[in-house]
């Protein structure tokens, strides 16, 4: 155990000084046995691929993810590191492969994770499977809640990620309003409205920690370019078909 240790004790401090590729060699000594661990191996893996300076590495990156969800404890995964390895495949132009893992994260009981039914809607949408991608979005349209958020230092995120809980709401209404247009039924029409009307009101809240003095003052701010380019460019790091369909609200 003390062996285990002594490696553990040496990959938190390569990676503390940057060296995500001693870190991880480290790591292979240390048993996935606790959330410390995973977590540490995950960082580190996908802080190497953010650097990208060194294509040899993709292997080691892959081969670091696939020992984690292969050798701990499903439990043991946050949900967040299903989202970083997809945008690890993404990034290669695999949706297909981004997919796969976002339908590993469901069998594993994330099926119903906003974050998760978010990063599904956006790659069935690039594969253009048109139903899946209704599915889903219009599930988290139809389900989100306060409930879904966790507050940090007066921001709130989707629980277990790092994406701003409001952004989720403007996918939603983007959705609603393409449907709404879509549909011909009048009393459809009005319910998918009103569902908007919901939505855009309770992210115009949460952004801006006030309610709209008006509806048109929610619906401008939803129809406002400014606000797409500041979501397109706070996801384009770690959501990059997210990133890439708020920018294109832009136009």
């Amino acid at each position: 155990m003390e062996y285990n240790y002594i490696y553990l004790e040496g990959a938190q401090a390569a990676y503390s000084l940057g060296d995500f590729k001693r870190c991880l060699i480290l790591l292979k000594h240390a048993p996935l046995k606790s959330k410390e661990v995973v977590q540490l191996y995950c960082d580190a893996a996908y802080s190497m691929w953010q650097r990208r300076t060194e294509t040899s590495n993709l292997g080691m990156i892959k081969e670091a993810y696939a020992k984690v969800f292969e050798d701990s404890d499903p439990e043991l995964i946050p949900v967040f590191e299903y989202i970083r390895l997809s945008n690890i495949y993404i990034f290669e132009y695999s949706f297909s492969g981004a997919l796969k893992i976002m339908q590993l994260a469901a069998l594993r009981n994330h099926q119903t994770e906003i974050i998760c039914m978010l990063q599904s809607w956006i790659l069935f949408r690039k594969l253009k499977l048109d139903r899946e991608a209704d599915e889903y979005i219009t599930y988290v349209a139809n389900s989100i809640t306060l409930d879904d958020r966790v507050v940090i230092d007066n921001w709130s995120y989707v629980e277990g990620s790092n994406f701003y809980f409001p952004y989720v709401y403007l996918f939603c209404c983007a959705h609603l309003i393409r449907k709404y247009y879509n549909t011909s039924d009048t009393y459809m029409k009005e319910k998918i409205l009103q569902r908007y009307k919901v939505l855009i009101t309770e992210a115009y809240w949460i952004h801006f920690d006030t309610m709209p003095e008006s509806q048109s003052i929610a619906n401008a701010w939803f129809d406002n370019p400014q606000t797409w380019l500041e979501a397109g460019e706070y996801l384009q790091e770690d959501y990059i078909l997210l990133s890439e369909d708020a920018l294109w609200e832009v136009y």
